[in-house]
């Protein structure tokens, strides 16, 4: 992490294009930092969690696989175990319920039908406390659970997941068309329903630099999303950035088989913020709306980092990151240092992918990463579609693409990307920066009872490729 700040500071740590490891391609002007504080931990993380209601987890017990180091499963969780509490550190019981944390079977079956109307209609009964006829689950029906409390997880049900959200988008639901969906019931129970659904969809998406959560997300509580059914677009009751979200539609024709487009999430975040492109209305529904996202935007001073996310990680791990460089950018002469971040494909809130898509994961050796030069591509590619999305904006302002881990494997890629055969040329990459890389190094291999890399032999006494500069 020391040899970022030489980027930060204008000392390039890794300068694209260059052939070969030769004097100049890696950063030599550097210094070691010691006797730094221990980072604190961040203060009040917990509050930043919504705890599922226990009455609403499904407590099946369920077994775990064996733990290596255990020798024996743990004991399954039970109900009088459940602590919400939010200003605790840790958890003395279980916050998941018996079932790693999947929702009760009836909030399941709502959200499996992806169908928007059909979770307006359960959560207006719900208010309404009308119990039957009940809800199918598989060959049976059971009766509705009643009250508000799942009125509000039946509606939100109707928002949270990426299909019935598109469907909702499609035919915004509105008084009339919900009283023609569910004969009998109240007006009233019908707008408690609507009017949860339009607030949760707007709430959910962040667009300014407030503090998360903010009080409309704290008084909303827990929301009922079930990922498993029906994948989130945005964080739920997680912690979500400070920083203005986007989505992204990544053309990616002849680099994931079948696939043409993925969806994704990212964030960007100024230290000083330009005027962004108002917000529009995506769906109108009888006075009710959902307003979209900002207008992508990058300020015309702004010094780009583009932060890769590690391995099932997500664009909040640039989170400290990018506290961090801000604070650099409000002292005297601080440049307008801005981060862009993402969710990877099948990471976080973006779309997933079969990684059969690839091939078998048998099919993984030497040079023959199917699945690390898709996402390498992938990054490429997300930078051509953000930067049309900024009219060309953005190319001109990175100064580093930067990340640890997966993210670090990538910026290495991406740095020797400009000097590879065949390599599609990549301009906008001046620097990179790479903490704890995985996945850097040819695979291991034992041959013959040689232990060796792909290109170089093993010196096994100094722990080193043969070859390799010590």
């Amino acid at each position: 992490m020391n040899r970022f700040w030489g980027v930060v500071f204008g000392v390039g740590f890794f300068v694209a294009g260059m052939p070969t490891f030769a004097e100049g391609t890696l950063d030599i002007d550097n210094q070691n930092i010691s006797d730094l504080p221990d980072e604190s931990c961040e203060s009040g993380w917990p509050s930043k969690y919504f705890i599922t209601p226990p009455n609403m987890l499904d407590w099946t017990p369920t077994q775990a696989d064996i733990f290596p180091v255990l020798e024996h499963p743990p004991t399954p969780a039970m109900s009088d175990m459940y602590n919400t509490a939010t200003d605790r550190i840790g958890s003395p019981g279980s916050t998941i319920g018996s079932n790693e944390g999947r929702l009760t079977t009836v909030l399941r079956a709502v959200a499996q039908r992806r169908d928007p109307a059909l979770a307006l209609c359960d959560a207006a009964k719900a208010f309404a406390d009308i119990a039957t006829p009940g809800i199918g689950v598989g060959m049976i029906t059971i009766p509705r659970p009643t009250g508000t409390a799942w009125g509000n997880a039946f509606a939100d049900l109707a928002v949270t997941g990426r299909n019935a959200f598109e469907r909702f988008l499609a035919r915004p639901p509105t008084l009339n068309n919900m009283r023609k969906k569910c004969p009998g019931v109240g007006d009233s129970a019908l707008n408690r329903a609507l009017n949860r659904s339009y607030l949760v969809a707007n709430t959910i998406r962040v667009r300014d630099t407030l503090e998360q959560p903010t009080d409309i997300r704290r008084e909303l509580g827990w929301i009922a999303v079930s990922g498993e059914d029906d994948k989130p677009y945005r964080p739920i009751n997680v912690p979500t950035a400070s920083y203005p979200q986007f989505n992204a539609s990544v053309e990616v024709s002849g680099i994931a088989g079948q696939v043409q487009k993925i969806n994704i999430r990212y964030m960007i975040a100024h230290a000083v913020p330009p005027v962004f492109g108002q917000s529009t209305t995506i769906a109108s529904g009888g006075g009710r709306q959902v307003i979209g996202d900002l207008k992508p935007t990058i300020a015309p001073n702004a010094e780009v980092l583009i932060f890769v996310p590690g391995m099932d990680s997500r664009l909040e791990e640039a989170g400290n990151l990018t506290g961090r460089i801000h604070e650099l950018a409000r002292k005297s002469g601080g440049k307008n240092w801005t981060v862009i971040s993402l969710d990877l494909p099948t990471q976080g809130y973006s779309d997933d992918l079969d990684p059969m898509v690839f091939g078998p994961a048998g099919g993984i050796g030497c040079h023959s990463t199917a699945m690390l030069d898709f996402l390498e591509n992938f990054i490429v590619r997300f930078i051509d579609t953000v930067d049309k999305q900024t009219g060309g904006q953005l190319k001109p302002r990175i100064r580093a693409v930067v990340g640890g881990s997966l993210g670090g494997s990538m910026a290495l890629r991406l740095g020797r990307r400009g000097f590879l055969p065949g390599a599609t040329s990549v301009p906008w990459i001046r620097n990179v920066v790479s903490w704890s890389p995985a996945s850097i190094w040819p695979p291991i291999t034992n041959r013959s009872g040689i232990l060796a890399g792909c290109d170089h032999g093993w010196d096994a006494k100094h722990d080193v490729a043969v070859g390799w500069p010590r």
